[in-house]
């Protein structure tokens, strides 16, 4: 038996469908929080005409600004397995915090 998905995309805002490829995809941030909206051109260009005069008066934030995100679980891994390597062959490295790039390095070299 075989099985098809279909994945239908409709304008957050009219409900309309929308062809996959005719989808404005708009992310934003607003209070702290971050949105995404599935929009169509037409529904696109209406949130950037009502948002231009806050954006126009808005300042840039720069990116080193920006709240980082946590570790993913690869990265806590790959964390764990680089401090477990250097402690068995003579690194001192703390049980948190960042790793020293010099360790690293040697790790990814042996």
């Amino acid at each position: 038996m075989a099985r098809r998905e279909v994945v239908q995309y409709t304008d957050d805002i009219t409900g309309e469908p929308l062809d996959a490829d005719k989808v404005s995809t708009v992310e934003l941030s607003y209070g702290g929080k971050d949105y995404v909206l599935d929009l169509s051109h037409e529904s696109s260009l209406k949130l950037a005409t009502t948002l231009d005069p806050w954006i126009t008066a808005a300042r840039k934030v720069p990116r080193s600004s920006t709240p980082r995100r946590g570790a993913s679980q690869a990265d806590k891994a790959r964390n764990k397995a680089i401090r477990e390597w250097a402690r068995e062959n003579g690194y001192e490295v703390s049980a948190r915090g960042q790793i020293a790039k010099d360790v690293i390095e040697a790790y990814d070299n042996r």
